[in-house]
């Protein structure tokens, strides 16, 4: 629905605007009994948070019940929502391992206060070396983690994977109506994706 309205918006004003104005989208998602209020903070919140640092984002708030915060950002050109998507239906289909994240996590952590040439390399090697040992579905999940993680950089790099993960975690776990009988995955794809 946000790409829709991003593309939607684009077409509609490019051919009467230059520069084209940029259009940021937060989507906040919180639990049914959040207060009203509470959920439409959270919107404002991601919509800032879509628009930091150079605007023409998609930000998604995943507000857990306990106060945590999830959050993911990144600019439309890198197709946010097709790489969070990826990643659901990589747990909607149980072809990652549940803990690969908080690997991960744990990974970025440590990583954190590290400065030098040799902590970019050290970070992504033992991010690989974690997710190898982890136990995938098959080697094809796996690779396509390890192709989404290519460009992990820094810390913040894998700290913001690991959120886009834990995220599409929870997207895939959200719908029980999204799974048909037995808990099969039974939702629509958008366009040009493939289970």
């Amino acid at each position: 629905c946000a790409r829709a309205l991003s593309d939607s918006f684009r077409d509609a004003l490019g051919p009467h605007a230059n520069p084209l104005p940029t259009l940021s989208v937060g989507v906040a998602i919180g639990h049914m009994m959040d207060p009203l209020e509470d959920l439409l903070r959270y919107a404002r919140a991601a919509e800032k948070l879509a628009k930091l640092p150079d605007k023409n984002g998609l930000a998604i708030s995943f507000h857990v019940r306990n106060g945590g915060v999830l959050s993911f950002r990144a600019q439309w050109s890198a197709n946010p929502d097709q790489f969070i998507w990826k990643l659901a239906l990589l747990y909607r289909h149980d072809r990652v391992p549940d803990g690969a994240a908080y690997e991960l996590k744990r990974i970025a952590d440590f990583y954190a206060t590290c400065t030098g040439d040799w902590a970019t390399s050290a970070l992504k090697m033992d991010a690989y070396r974690s997710l190898t040992r982890k136990a995938f579905a098959d080697d094809e999940a796996r690779d396509e983690v390890f192709d989404l993680l290519a460009g992990v950089n820094s810390p913040s790099d894998l700290l913001r994977f690991t959120s886009a993960l834990l995220i599409a975690r929870r997207i895939a776990d959200a719908s029980p109506a999204a799974r048909g009988p037995n808990g099969t995955p039974s939702i629509s794809q958008p366009s040009g994706e493939t289970a």
